[in-house]
């Protein structure tokens, strides 16, 4: 995109959050390992940052099913995604934490 907008990007600076698929980080390797197995010959064209972020929830969401147990329900899964702290996404985005902020303990 910056090449395309020539002379008018001078001095632009843009970040993202999410890594790209191409990224050379663990989180990034196993992404594209993963993706590839279930749907091989796809590394063109490449995914979005979109992609990335999307990877990232579901990581999330399964890691919260697995903290939640075989007899999972809306509760215990609220519950259980609170407790993860310093979620390591390997590079993809950086660390995640939930917490109960909307309903904070009583002190």
């Amino acid at each position: 995109m910056i090449g395309l907008a020539g002379s008018a990007a001078k001095d632009f600076f843009g970040v993202h959050p999410y890594s790209s698929w191409y990224d050379d980080n663990p989180g990034t390797a196993e992404m594209r390992k993963i993706t590839l197995g279930y749907h091989p010959g796809t590394e063109k064209p490449y995914r979005s940052k979109n992609y990335s972020a999307g990877w990232v929830a579901m990581k999330l969401l399964c890691e919260g099913i697995k903290r939640a147990g075989k007899d999972i329900n809306g509760e215990k899964f609220v519950d259980a995604m609170e407790t993860i702290k310093n979620f390591d996404t390997k590079g993809i985005c950086g660390l995640i934490t939930y917490t109960n902020y909307l309903y904070p303990e009583e002190p």
